[in-house]
């Protein structure tokens, strides 16, 4: 829930997803490709997590049973998008292609699409495009999304990301878009390579800055990934808790629960207004699993650690992407809140 504030900050924001969806006619729950919840489970060629059942020709994550034609699975395994699980998030064995799983039974927010038009977006994306987590806040951008609602393109005047498959994941509930693509190509100045870690958040800007809140809770969040080379090690979906606080100009987020590879880590940052209503903020890594022996620190380049925006008609929604580096490579993730 959002405390209201009569104080003139402004915000309003923006918060879009990028993400390609598997089925155009039901709606999609937020989720990472192919595990199911503890306890829970998997969809139709997804994966059971932890004591879960797997799916329709699925696969039971560790302790857990296979689905209709699925088999048993292990403490890990291998992501539709080919990339590689963390046994911490419980889901198991290898999903038998690579759709976005309708998993009803997770409990997560059904999708509400936002329609093709233009935005204002934020992204991140993986160090094979530019050498470190670059990422950027743009306003007025042209997004097309599909039948579904999933993002599939973002063109601007120097650069254009296009899908090349469905979106490892994608949320949208009316008012800001969020999602995560492991497939796609790039093109920035000329120079194109393909994605493998992009997180995105988009919508429309709040008109009126003084109808910002002073409190905004993450409500849902992108798997956090971290890349290091050829190597994707991914997650869990809707982990991540923490505030954005708006305050006499000030804003201030405090995240946990991003965790990936083993390792959990949480951040914290203030700045101020950036653009109106978005904000770039560098900010303090912390851990108490370990993976940050070389120091861990923010690479989004323009930002530090993140970058975000506030959203919709009366500032409804807070959202943003973060990046650091870390022992085990580069973890990114997007967390929207309200």
């Amino acid at each position: 829930m959002r405390t209201r504030t009569n104080a003139p900050y402004l915000t309003f924001a923006l918060a879009l997803a990028l993400a390609a969806c598997g089925s155009s006619d039901k709606k999609r729950r937020v989720l990472d490709v192919d595990s199911g919840i503890d306890g829970g489970s998997g969809g139709s060629n997804g994966s059971g997590g932890s004591n879960a059942t797997g799916g329709s020709s699925g696969s039971g994550g560790s302790s857990g049973s296979g689905g209709s034609s699925g088999s048993g699975g292990s403490e890990a395994g291998t992501s539709a998008d080919g990339s590689t699980r963390d046994a911490s998030t419980g889901a198991g064995g290898a999903s038998s292609d690579a759709s976005v799983r309708d998993a009803s039974a997770d409990g997560a927010l059904p999708v509400i699409p936002i329609p093709t038009g233009s935005y204002a977006v934020g992204a991140t994306w993986g160090p094979e495009i530019a050498g470190s987590y670059p990422g950027g806040l743009w306003g007025g951008q042209a997004l097309t999304f599909d039948g579904s609602g999933a993002l599939t393109s973002v063109t601007n005047v120097s650069f254009v990301f296009n899908s090349t498959g469905p979106a490892a994941e994608i949320g949208a509930d009316g008012i800001v878009a969020w999602g995560r693509w492991s497939t796609g190509t790039s093109t920035i100045t000329g120079s194109s390579a393909a994605v493998t870690a992009l997180n995105y958040i988009a919508g429309v800007q709040a008109p009126d800055p003084a109808g910002l809140a002073s409190a905004y809770t993450a409500f849902a969040s992108t798997a956090p990934t971290a890349l290091s080379g050829a190597t994707l090690q991914v997650g869990a979906s809707n982990g991540v808790t923490g505030t954005v606080t708006v305050s006499s100009g000030t804003v201030t987020f405090t995240l946990d629960g991003i965790s990936v590879g083993g390792h959990t880590f949480a951040i914290t940052g203030t700045t101020g207004f950036y653009a109106t209503t978005g904000f770039l903020s560098g900010g303090t890594v912390t851990t108490t699993t370990g993976g940050c022996s070389s120091g861990c620190s923010g690479n989004v380049t323009n930002a530090g650690l993140a970058q975000g925006w506030f959203l919709g008609a009366a500032g409804e929604r807070a959202a943003l992407n973060y990046g650091f580096s870390s022992d085990i490579g580069d973890v990114s993730g997007a967390v929207v809140l309200k």
